[in-house]
């Protein structure tokens, strides 16, 4: 039985049989009675997710929760939004901020003080070091969300073909366009490069990683989100000039558009078609992360032709970089109020069962190192090209709310299908909007 369905079972059980609502929408912090969990009094929690495999595991996982039948007397009303950072802000303007979220916060929402300070909370022991040090506020030093895995984001290849076409994983940006151009001509009908552009966020990733990544490896994670905060454009690097990493990247996409390099459908194409067309051999490279691995194994559980490399070096003095992420937030409202009940669900949520079992649901690494989660045949692999030589950075925190990682990519989108005369005008834009969005935020 789906996931989704279980969740909904639930919710009508619980619905017919008790006077409390699960998986339903309702104003944060408007349950039944002021109280900490205890036991003695109900209370209910709204729970915002903006990853709905994520919400399907928490139903699934922790059904006294949904039905409100544990010691404690919490019952959770989840709800799933795609574009949860957006929404969040929405309900935010409305008074209604959910007493738990899992999702990115938006930065202006954090300067206001809407999260609770998770700094000093006992589980960080538990945690990776780096992943307590990669949720970091550089604006404020504390901590307003706390990771339950952590990922990897990269260039996955289909390794067979690699070998038949005696290809290596490529170091530069020019070895990748050699690796891509052979199998054009080798494997006329693989696609060389397959890009789910339908999907805004995909783009949105490979500028994070492949624009964001070269000002993250020379200045840090503190430096480059701490110029990304003040919109600090000279020290990110960012111009329209023709040997800058905005024009760089745009060109680059755009001439494999022209080699015929990437698939005809590129802004038409979903993630589904994305990972059916690698898992079926009809597509040799493309780019996701770590997470898209439990989809493939879904769609084709034999297929185990899968390599994983980092994104090769953009410019001639910049190094592969690959992404090592943070997954599976969890934030507490500061206003909600039942803080004391939203962190006995947030420490159920961190203890190393919960942790294990959600990393093999969704294919990530547990950001607690001393769980074992079989979460990939390919994870041995993946933790090599981690610890190996490439630059290691995570997603941009400190992005203006109003361009976020779903706008960014769909800049990219109006690139690829020709809104601008050229790559000059795609960067021009680009710093155009990023600033508008950041001097929207300080009026």
């Amino acid at each position: 039985m789906a996931k989704r369905s279980i969740c909904a079972i639930l919710t009508g059980l619980l619905l017919l049989g008790t006077l409390l609502t699960g998986c339903g929408e309702k104003t944060a912090g408007s349950g039944q009675e002021t109280g900490s969990g205890s036991g003695t009094e109900p209370v209910t929690l709204t729970f915002l997710f903006g990853d709905a495999v994520m919400m399907d595991w928490f139903c699934e996982y922790f059904p006294e929760y949904i039905s409100g039948d544990n010691a404690d007397g919490i019952t959770v009303e989840v709800e799933y939004q795609k574009e949860a950072n957006q929404v969040l802000q929405v309900k935010s303007a409305a008074g209604e901020i959910p007493d738990m979220v899992s999702t990115g916060l938006p930065q202006e929402m954090v300067d206001q003080g809407k999260f609770l300070d998770l700094s000093e909370e006992s589980w960080w022991d538990d945690l990776n070091p780096s992943a307590k040090e990669l949720s970091v506020d550089v604006k404020s030093g504390k901590n307003y969300f706390v990771p339950m895995c952590m990922g990897a984001v990269g260039l996955f290849y289909n390794r067979d073909v690699f070998e038949e076409l005696g290809l290596k994983e490529a170091e530069t940006w020019e070895e990748l366009m050699d690796n891509l151009r052979v199998i054009r001509d080798e494997k006329p009908d693989m696609v060389p490069f397959y890009i789910c552009g339908k999907e805004a966020y995909t783009f949105g990733h490979m500028i994070d990683f492949m624009v964001d990544g070269v000002a993250k490896e020379k200045l840090g994670y503190s430096g480059f989100e701490t110029a990304a905060s003040q919109n600090d454009l000279e020290t990110l690097g960012w111009n329209a000039q023709e040997d800058g990493i905005l024009f760089i990247f745009a060109r680059d996409l755009l001439q494999m558009q022209e080699e015929g390099l990437l698939n005809e459908n590129v802004i038409t194409a979903s993630y589904d078609n994305q990972i059916e067309a690698f898992v079926s051999g009809k597509a040799a490279v493309i780019s996701q992360g770590v997470w898209s691995l439990a989809d493939m194994q879904k769609k084709a559980p034999d297929f185990e032709s899968i390599g994983f490399a980092a994104y090769p070096a953009m410019l001639s003095d910049s190094t592969k970089i690959v992404g090592n992420t943070l997954d599976s937030y969890i934030s507490i409202s500061a206003s909600s109020q039942h803080i004391d009940a939203a962190k006995k669900v947030a420490e159920a949520m961190l203890e190393p069962e919960a942790i294990q079992s959600l990393c093999e649901t969704r294919s990530a690494i547990p950001a607690n190192p001393s769980v074992d989660a079989d979460w990939s045949i390919i994870k041995d692999d993946v933790a090599a090209v981690l610890g190996g030589d490439a630059a290691k950075v995570t997603f941009t925190q400190n992005l203006p709310g109003a361009f976020n990682g779903d706008e960014r990519g769909r800049l990219v989108q109006e690139l690829m299908v020709g809104k601008y005369g050229n790559t000059v005008e795609f960067a021009e834009e680009y710093l155009k909007r990023w600033s508008e969005a950041y001097e929207s935020i300080s009026q």
